[in-house]
């Protein structure tokens, strides 16, 4: 719970261009090309952004929260169809 309050409040400080851009990538799961054309701004551009809101996030977010994200990002997760 910590970790999404931590999470949610570095999020929040973020300009809002960045934040809905790095939603739609991270979040959404939309590629940098399909980000583009929803926020209807070049390629560059969004590339822009989510670079530097993950630049941002890495400045305003403790390391053991990093870690714990990283973490939760690289373990294997058992698929509904799998088991």
């Amino acid at each position: 719970m910590l970790l999404t309050i931590e999470v949610q409040e570095a999020m929040d400080a973020l300009p809002e261009a960045q934040r809905q851009a790095l939603i739609l990538y991270a979040e959404e799961g939309f590629s940098y090309a399909e980000v583009a054309e929803i926020m209807r701004v070049s390629l560059g551009t969004i590339k822009s952004r989510i670079y530097h809101a993950k630049k941002t996030l890495r400045r305003l977010l403790p390391k053991s929260t990093l870690h714990a994200i990283v973490s939760c990002e690289t373990e294997p997760t058992t698929r509904k169809d799998e088991s």
